[in-house]
């Protein structure tokens, strides 16, 4: 079916309402592969930007990313594997970035509603030094250089 904007879903039915699997290709074209009850993303899929890029992996209910997942974002190097609640990343996970000079990011530890919680963040930059910050209760606790 294509919608008014242009935007198309090809998939299951059941009383005129997309219900199983599908696909559903926005005008802007991020793609979505995956399960959808009552028009609502619900169960396993997958996310694509515009340029082919997976974005999401992971369960969602109710149309919102809840439970395990994987999130990715190309542009600024990040990737997020664990726990989401009401579309946060929520509970335990690993967060991965490379920043635009290189260094790189670790956290791995307890998420609280997109934030560090309690875990440790790893620092390397380019140079090869190394530090490591503890999380406690959403603060930061102290950073030390490892190496």
């Amino acid at each position: 079916m294509i919608y008014k904007d242009g935007s198309s879903y090809n998939g299951q039915w059941k009383d005129d309402d997309m219900n199983g699997y599908g696909n559903i290709i926005w005008t802007n074209g991020k793609k979505y592969l995956g399960y959808l009850t009552n028009h609502q993303k619900n169960g396993k899929r997958i996310t694509y930007d515009a340029k082919g890029n997976k974005e999401y992996e992971g369960d969602y209910v109710n149309g919102l990313m809840e439970g395990y997942g994987v999130l990715y974002d190309v542009s600024s190097g990040l990737k997020y594997e664990g726990e989401f609640k009401n579309d946060n990343m929520e509970g335990q996970g690993t967060f991965n970035r490379v920043d635009e000079e290189g260094s790189k990011f670790s956290f791995i530890g307890e998420f609280k509603q997109n934030n560090f919680y309690n875990g440790t963040l790893i620092l390397i930059k380019p140079n090869g030094t190394k530090y490591a910050t503890e999380y406690k209760n959403g603060n930061m606790r102290k950073t030390k250089q490892t190496n």
